[in-house]
């Protein structure tokens, strides 16, 4: 049995090794603190209403259901 050194020949690919594939499309409207909240402007954070949290007021508390 022999032994051999691996990595030097390692090819790595974006899709296998964990790395991710962000895309982003464009054409896809955004909503201001996901429509559940008011925005501040000037700090940019999020005053989410009742019933929603995070920090795009994304999540739903069960007051939310």
């Amino acid at each position: 049995m022999a032994v051999s050194e691996v990595g030097s020949n390692r090819f790595w690919s974006t899709n296998t090794d964990g790395t991710p594939s962000i895309s982003y499309n464009s054409d896809e409207e955004l909503h201001v603190c996901s429509r559940r909240g008011l925005c501040d402007y000037e700090t940019g954070l999020c005053e989410c209403f009742s019933g929603y949290s995070g920090s795009t007021c994304a999540q739903r508390s069960i007051l939310g259901y």
